[in-house]
């Protein structure tokens, strides 16, 4: 998943850098107030998923002499007690520093991976909002291009339409290949954190923490799902705008180009998360059960 987004992440820079160009066909009405509202809730979800993972393993700090205990009275290896995870390490770190070393260590590591996790959602999510944003604009223009009575306007006017609608199409298919591979490893990482985060809840390990942590992965989970979801309802607008447009007051012509622009928007847009589909709300509740049922099968 990490690979696979760091690998296209030049090419994603290159996709925010062209949805924040507009001299082309000008500036989408709201745009400002929704990068503002994009920029809050980033900086939301980056407290969030600090305060959780910093609430876990505190938590586990907590519970570290208790850990330990449990541990010898299995017989089992207590060097993983109060780290955010449980690690194999080939040599003791369970003494001062090294302890508090791996501590930071590792914790930096959970916290990176988490908020990259939630990144990768949120940052497939407002690329699909700026799109979506696009797509209304030109709806706009659509139904405005057969407001006018002189047949050459409408002409000059439908085609700047299609060239946005062509640019529009072309964003949309470069979002769905720079995060196919990515989400396909973010969903199938995020399913089986989510079975044993579940399991420590159901067991009463670090319920208040777990759950915390639990909220975080749902929500960058949902939040991907959301993007595809905004993404597929936005397919519909085009083809709408195209039918509820006073196009029969064009002339023969300017109605057969019209055909070619409303036979490609019967595509839908979408962003396909590897073999697992494309994201939306059906996936989302797929992934839960596929999370339950890996809960189940580490509880039996």
């Amino acid at each position: 998943m990490v690979s696979a987004y760091l690998n296209n992440q030049h090419q994603i820079a290159l996709l925010e850098r062209d949805l924040s160009q507009f001299y082309k066909f000008g500036k989408p009405p709201g745009f400002e107030q929704l990068n503002s509202q994009l920029n809050f809730a980033v900086k939301v979800l980056i407290i969030y998923s600090f305060l959780g993972t910093f609430v876990y393993n505190g938590t586990k700090m907590l519970l570290r002499e208790e850990c330990k205990k449990n541990s010898q009275e299995k017989g089992l290896s207590d060097n993983h007690c109060g780290l955010i995870a449980t690690f194999m390490f080939p040599f003791r770190v369970d003494y001062f520093p090294v302890f508090y070393i791996v501590l930071v260590i590792t914790f930096l590591l959970a916290h990176t991976l988490i908020k990259l996790c939630m990144h990768i959602s949120f940052n497939a999510y407002e690329i699909v909002n700026h799109i979506v944003l696009r797509i209304e604009h030109l709806k706009e223009m659509i139904l405005s291009c057969f407001n006018e009575r002189n047949q050459t306007i409408v002409q000059k006017k439908l085609r700047v339409c299609i060239l946005y609608h062509i640019e529009i199409l072309d964003m949309a298919a470069r979002l769905d290949k720079n995060f196919f591979n990515t989400m396909f490893g973010h969903f199938a990482l995020t399913g089986a954190i989510c079975a044993c985060l579940e399991k420590q809840i159901v067991l009463g390990v670090n319920i208040v923490a777990g759950t915390l942590h639990f909220i975080g992965w749902i929500i960058a989970l949902f939040v991907g799902c959301v993007a595809g979801q905004c993404l597929l309802n936005a397919s519909e607008i085009i083809p709408n705008a195209l039918w509820a447009a006073k196009w029969y007051h064009a002339d023969l012509r300017t109605q057969k180009t019209l055909l070619f622009m409303l036979a490609r928007s019967q595509k839908e847009l979408t962003i396909k998360a590897g073999p697992f589909g494309i994201l939306c709300f059906p996936l989302f509740v797929t992934v839960l059960k596929t999370s339950y049922s890996i809960l189940c099968m580490l509880t039996s």
